[in-house]
């Protein structure tokens, strides 16, 4: 029997398929993403504790830095792809892009979300703030915001601002080891502005004001974002020495080891670090979390592991495809409809968890695949026209 053809309108158009296997690490953040906010919104929402599974779901905090990885490195490849940054016109054709595929998902959530009868005087408020993607320097001031979560998108469309520029100096040193060298000192200095950051503003009768601190202002987590640019420069400048090395098994051996390590760094930091105030923290969000996904990230783009392998699963790239919708929905749908759900069925604690994040990933892959369709479809085929040639 001959499959059944798919109408055209709802015919989704996956992102490129270049590197398999970061669909599948894409996927992957997501889950991290969705299963960590149904356990706040259960335990800060609506007050339903299970401190077992609350505390191992927290473990697995660490997906928007991997989100933040995979945009340093797409940016740097854009970027670093034939005459993107030679000219005025390529590197307005690189923002018009951009705006194209970022933009209107996010003006049309953010508006509908601030037109919802749900949403307070306060919170409009700020509505002026979060147009122009200031949502990560204002969440001091205003702690009743229309979409808090939009706090990595800012991240993202900062660095977009700069990288560009960062990347046209960098082409004027000779070689790729001194522009390596720069990019792992702007690493570095990610990593010593978040440490001096905590220092300066730690205060002791406000634990949890840190994290609003260090994790999402744009100044303190820069540095991840980085480290995908670099591996995009490395892998443009030097693709057949790159995949020749990690063709080798002992070279993929010795960057999972390091991931391995990384992650354990991410999830049970050594108690010494308590010591310092913040240090934890500020070394956490950003420098471990660097060492795990920037070893891992060439195991993805090169080579024939195991672990490339069942990332690139066919099944991961619509999942990727629709990551962004997912992103910009799952909260209101987690709080309104999703973890209400599960309540609603009066189980056991670790049930109510489970089908929490089951209901948030169901009801936010719809609403991502409409908005998808509705939306970012018909700007992706506007945006191939507008920026022909």
């Amino acid at each position: 029997m001959a499959p059944v053809a798919v109408p055209a309108f709802f015919r989704m158009q996956l992102l490129d398929n270049r590197y398999p296997a970061l669909h599948g690490a894409r996927a992957i953040a997501v889950v991290m993403v969705l299963q960590l906010h149904a356990s706040n919104l259960l335990v800060l929402h609506f007050h339903q504790p299970d401190r077992p599974l609350y505390y191992l779901s927290r473990q697995a905090w660490f997906g928007m830095d991997i989100f933040f990885l995979l945009s340093g490195f797409l940016i740097g490849t854009m970027l670093t792809h034939g005459d993107a940054l030679s000219s005025a016109r390529g590197i307005g054709r690189f923002y018009l892009r951009r705006a194209f595929r970022i933009f209107p998902s996010y003006y049309l959530v953010l508006t509908g979300l601030a037109l919802m009868p749900w949403t307070t005087p306060v919170q409009r408020s700020t509505l002026a703030w979060e147009y122009i993607y200031g949502t990560n320097y204002i969440v001091f001031h205003h702690r009743q915001l229309i979409m808090p979560w939009g706090w990595s998108l800012c991240v993202e469309e900062h660095f977009y601002l700069v990288v560009p520029l960062i990347l046209l100096l960098l082409r004027r040193l000779a070689s790729t080891p001194k522009r390596l060298g720069v990019l792992l000192g702007i690493w570095m200095i990610g990593g010593g502005i978040r440490i001096l950051d905590g220092l300066i503003h730690w205060n002791p009768k406000d634990p949890d004001g840190i994290f609003l601190r260090l994790f999402v202002r744009t100044h303190d987590r820069f540095d991840i974002l980085v480290v995908g640019v670099a591996i995009a420069l490395l892998l443009r400048e030097h693709r057949a020495s790159f995949e020749a090395a990690l063709a080798r098994r002992w070279i993929r051996t010795v960057l999972g080891l390091v991931g391995l390590v990384g992650l354990w760094l991410c999830v049970s930091p050594p108690r010494v670090l308590a010591r310092v105030p913040t240090l934890t923290e500020s070394l956490c969000w950003g420098t471990f979390s660097s060492l795990l996904c920037g070893a891992l990230l060439p195991l993805l783009l090169a080579g024939d592991g195991g672990f490339k392998r069942a990332l690139s699963a066919p099944w991961f790239r619509p999942i990727s495809t629709l990551s962004y919708g997912i992103y910009l929905i799952h909260i209101p749908i987690g709080e309104k409809l999703a973890v209400p759900a599960a309540l609603a069925l009066q189980t056991t604690p670790g049930w109510t968890w489970l089908l929490s994040v089951f209901f948030l990933w169901f009801f936010s892959l719809s609403g991502a695949y409409l908005l998808h369709l509705l939306v970012e479809k018909p700007m992706l085929k506007l945006r191939a026209r507008v920026t022909s040639g």
